[in-house]
């Protein structure tokens, strides 16, 4: 199922950057993200920032994982190569945000680009469906967390709102992929496509 397959990647993700985060942890308090109270309606901001995070990142990795499966015709050919560009592309969208020291940040880059090659290859180059679920339980753990600190009047709520809508971003992503999916297997085996 690849909701679950999804789910279980981004939780991987997550634990692997907060373990990052924690071994690199400086002495300073982290501080909640306050940037949605400076702006007209923090709740629209709360809202919208993990639907944009969700239908952006699902879109970029779901092109890059793509042009790799097309470069490798399956992940059979160069794939020292397409390893290399996935761990570079990784490295350099797979940010999880603000690292305080360099030392952090290049571990970061490390793990993400690292991620990057063990997901598509075990996991994603059989299906990429599973890729906004991965992507949204990122958004809404991160939206969850925010909720947590509760920043600002209203944060909880836009927080709230936001898990809720990047969630349900995911499943509808997870499901239109795999309608393409299906639709496009029935139309190879009918011989339109080649």
């Amino acid at each position: 199922m690849p909701v679950v397959a999804g789910i279980a990647a981004g939780l991987l993700v997550i634990g692997t950057y907060r373990l990052a985060g924690l071994l690199g942890r400086s002495a300073s308090p982290g501080w909640p993200n306050y940037t949605p109270a400076a702006t007209a309606i923090p709740l629209i901001s709360d809202l919208l920032s993990p639907l944009t995070n969700v239908l952006l990142r699902s879109a970029v990795a779901i092109v890059v994982f793509t042009t790799v499966h097309h470069l490798t015709h399956g992940w059979t050919r160069s794939r020292t190569l397409a390893g290399a560009l996935l761990f570079v592309v990784g490295a350099i969208i797979g940010q999880s945000g603000f690292a305080p020291t360099t030392n952090l940040w290049l571990v970061q880059a490390a793990l993400s680009g690292a991620l990057f090659v063990v997901l598509y290859a075990l996991l994603l180059r059989f299906d990429l469906s599973p890729v906004p679920a991965a992507v949204g339980t990122m958004a809404v753990l991160s939206a969850l967390r925010a909720a947590m600190f509760d920043a600002y009047p209203g944060a909880r709520v836009g927080s709230v709102l936001g898990a809720v809508v990047a969630g349900l971003i995911a499943w509808v992503g997870v499901r239109v992929l795999r309608g393409l999916r299906v639709s496009r297997s029935v139309s190879e085996r009918a011989g339109f496509l080649t």
